[in-house]
């Protein structure tokens, strides 16, 4: 048996390399704002985790041609989400450095330079792990400063997209022709024209100031007894001057002092739970005036939380970026009666957003929808049907496959030498 526990060592020695390895290898330089002709007036970088694990880097390193930076903090970057470098004169309205961004501070890095600077053209940035060995670069030859744009990784290629720090890149003809189009604070700030008439939008911590009452805009509402922190609950959003189209609604709870959000939201098209960063897709269509009923819930890294909080609603276009109205509101988080009440109480709900017009007879009363079509989906977290853990992910490139495949191989590889070794003692 000498040689079988022998070989177990080796196995399991071989084992955790390749697992540390694998687990690391994934994080990807996912955006690159390189020029200072942007809403932030400065330069930044995002990281992005593919990974299941949420992912600390330190002793990590961030470099362009000329020199390098060391992340000597722990740089939280959560599991398919998303971690920001910032240059720390960043200021936007007075808030500076990472608070001028909708993002964790723990996933949030200030330097007083990227590198050595970025140039705007033939400039790569590298990204080191903390043995020195290089997990990722990105290189770019011509400057984008004139569009506004970041470099942008979307659909395993890197374009020029209107910038999106801390969120999924989104990239089509529109962001990328509508130069003026900027993003402070997950805001879309831009100059359209509608119906023949020019718009100018100005928006200031998610207000929209200076529409006119011919353009969409938004109401919430709910039943102010029912926000509890370990419960999901019913946000009613009252959607007016729709044209005949599909629009998406994003409703999400923040802290009152700060923009972090605490809020999940359920996306009844792919039966599970999303943060409150994603947009609930054909939340309502037709034109006039249509009411939706989105579910939210408190995320579970925040169910302890009381108190008063700020809840925002947005819409926009089916998959456009643009925003056409965003509306906040004071809200009073209570605390639980029961820590069982959210699970009980989605096992009998339907988590369907049903769209009502408001012009017609509708069954609207007080607080409450009564929706004439439902759809029963059972929401017990035990419940292999829906995986309220499930998180997006947001690309799956070659490369990413043929690690996840290599891992298996590997993995089925030890175990049949093991066994090789086992039988021939």
């Amino acid at each position: 048996m000498e040689r079988g526990a022998r070989a177990l060592f080796i196995f399991t020695i071989v084992f955790v390399f390749f697992s540390c390895l694998y687990l690391v290898s994934g994080i990807k330089i996912n955006e690159v704002m390189h020029h200072t002709n942007n809403s932030w007036s400065n330069e930044w970088i995002e990281i992005y985790n593919p990974n299941i694990q949420n992912i600390f880097l330190i002793n990590w390193k961030i470099a362009d041609f000329s020199s390098q930076d060391v992340i000597k903090e722990n740089l939280l970057v959560p599991a398919q989400g998303f971690a920001l470098i910032v240059d720390d004169s960043i200021n936007v309205s007075g808030k500076t450095g990472c608070s001028a961004f909708n993002i964790s501070n723990l996933s949030c890095l200030e330097l007083p330079n990227i590198g050595s600077g970025l140039n705007e053209n033939n400039e790569t940035i590298y990204l080191y792990n903390d043995q020195n060995l290089l997990i990722d670069s990105f290189s770019w030859e011509t400057s984008i400063r004139e569009t506004g744009n970041s470099w942008s990784f979307y659909n395993n290629t890197w374009q020029t997209c209107s910038p999106t720090p801390g969120f999924q890149n989104f990239c089509n003809i529109e962001n990328q022709t509508q130069q003026n189009d900027t993003i402070i604070n997950d805001t879309i700030v831009n100059n359209t024209e509608i119906n023949n008439t020019e718009i100018n939008e100005t928006i200031i911590n998610d207000t929209v100031i200076n529409t006119t009452q011919s353009e969409p805009y938004l109401e919430l509402s709910w039943n102010s007894e029912d926000i509890k922190n370990k419960e999901y609950f019913e946000i009613q959003v009252k959607a007016y001057n729709l044209e005949n189209v599909w629009y998406d609604l994003k409703v999400y709870i923040t802290f009152k002092e700060n923009d972090t959000i605490i809020s999940e939201t359920y996306h009844a098209n792919d039966k599970i739970w999303k943060s409150g960063t994603y947009y609930v897709l054909n939340s309502l269509q037709g034109s006039g005036n249509k009411t939706s009923m989105i579910k939210v819930k408190i995320k579970e890294d925040y169910n302890y939380f009381i108190g008063d909080a700020k809840i925002i609603g947005k819409i926009r276009q089916n998959s456009k970026t643009a925003i056409l109205f965003t509306q906040e509101n004071a809200i009073e988080i209570l605390k639980s009666s029961s820590s069982s009440s959210s699970s009980s109480n989605s096992n009998n709900d339907n988590t369907k957003s049903n769209a009502i017009d408001l012009n017609s007879d509708s069954s609207i009363t007080g607080d409450t929808i009564n929706s004439h079509e439902q759809e029963t989906i059972n929401l017990n977290p035990q419940s292999s049907e829906v995986n309220l853990n499930k998180k997006e992910i947001i690309y799956e490139s070659k490369d990413e496959k043929i690690k996840k495949y290599l891992g298996y191989g590997i993995v089925l590889f030890l175990i049949f030498f093991i066994i090789f070794l086992l039988r021939k003692d």
